[in-house]
C-alpha cells in the first residue's frame, strides 16, 4: 500500500501557477512530459536542469519520438523553456575539468510567467476532440439499435448488393471477378452436362487470347457459352458466340460450339 510522505521529498508550486494550470488545456502526453520537468527541477529545488531523453522515457513510458514531439509542442506554447549549454563532466584529471568538444545539451525549465503562455484556439474544444455531439431522436435511435427486424433487412440488403455486383473480366490476371458462389451453383444445376468450373477456365483463356472481344455483359456471355457448350470436338477449336453459322477449317458449326 502506497504511503508517500512530504518528508521524503515534495514539489513546491505556487497556488497561482496551479490555478492557471487548472484552466489551461494540455494533452495527456504533454502533462506527462511537463511533470517530468517539474519533478527534475522544482523537485530538486532547481530553476532548470539537464534532463536526458532516457529519463523522460523511464518516467513516462513514452517512446523517444513521442517525447521529442511533445517537447516541441510544449515549447511552441511557451510553457517550457529550453536553454542550450555546454556540458561539464564532474571528472577531474590533472586538476582540469573535462569537457565535451563543441557539444551543447538542453537544459529544461518551467516558464512560470503564465502571461507569456500562448492561448489555445477557441475553435478547439474538448468535446470536439473526443467525440462530436449528435442529436438523435427516438425514431433514429431505434434504427441504430440492432433488432431482429433491422438485422434481417441489413442482411438482405448486403445479399442483394452481393448478387447485384457486375461480373467483370480482369485483363491483368485473366480471370473473372465478382462471381458469387451461389451463381456458380445455379449454373451447375442448370447445365448438368457441363463441367462449369472447366468451362469458366476455357472462357478466361478465350478472353485472354481475344482482348479485343470485350463484353458489356459477362454474365450473359457465360450463360450463352454454357448453353452452347456440347463437349470438345476433334478439331479442338471453339467457335465464338456470334449470330448464325461460322465457317472454319474443317467444316461449319453453330456459334458457341467446338
Amino acid at each position: 500500500m502506497a504511503n508517500p510522505q512530504i518528508e521524503n521529498g515534495h514539489i513546491d508550486i505556487a497556488n497561482e501557477i496551479a490555478d492557471k494550470l487548472c484552466s489551461y488545456r494540455l494533452s495527456g502526453e504533454e502533462w506527462q512530459v511537463l511533470w517530468v520537468i517539474l519533478r527534475k527541477t522544482y523537485g530538486w529545488h532547481k530553476e532548470e536542469d539537464w534532463i536526458a531523453l532516457s529519463q523522460f522515457v523511464s518516467l513516462t513510458g513514452m517512446k523517444k519520438p513521442n517525447i521529442i514531439r511533445t517537447l516541441k509542442e510544449l515549447l511552441s506554447k511557451n510553457i517550457i523553456v529550453v536553454i542550450k549549454k555546454e556540458p561539464v563532466l564532474n571528472t577531474f584529471q590533472d586538476n582540469a575539468v573535462i569537457k565535451i568538444d563543441n557539444a551543447k545539451i538542453n537544459y529544461y525549465a518551467f516558464n512560470k510567467d503564465y502571461d507569456t503562455w500562448k492561448p489555445l484556439s477557441k475553435l478547439i474544444t474538448l468535446s470536439k476532440l473526443i467525440m462530436p455531439v449528435i442529436k438523435i431522436d427516438n425514431a433514429s435511435l431505434s434504427k441504430l439499435i440492432p433488432t431482429k427486424e433491422n438485422t434481417t433487412k441489413e442482411n438482405i440488403t448486403k445479399e442483394n448488393n452481393m448478387h447485384g455486383t457486375k461480373i467483370i473480366f480482369n485483363n491483368q490476371i485473366f480471370k473473372f471477378e465478382n462471381i458469387p458462389k451461389e451463381k456458380i451453383e445455379k449454373w451447375k444445376e442448370a447445365f448438368l452436362n457441363c463441367n462449369v468450373d472447366i468451362e469458366l477456365k476455357k472462357m478466361e483463356a478465350w478472353l485472354a487470347a481475344n482482348p479485343e472481344r470485350r463484353k458489356k455483359n459477362y454474365e450473359k456471355f457465360i450463360v450463352n457459352w454454357l448453353a452452347r457448350a456440347k463437349g470438345e470436338k476433334a478439331n479442338g477449336k471453339y467457335i465464338p458466340i456470334t449470330a448464325g453459322k461460322t465457317k472454319f477449317k474443317g467444316g461449319t458449326a453453330n456459334a458457341g460450339e467446338w
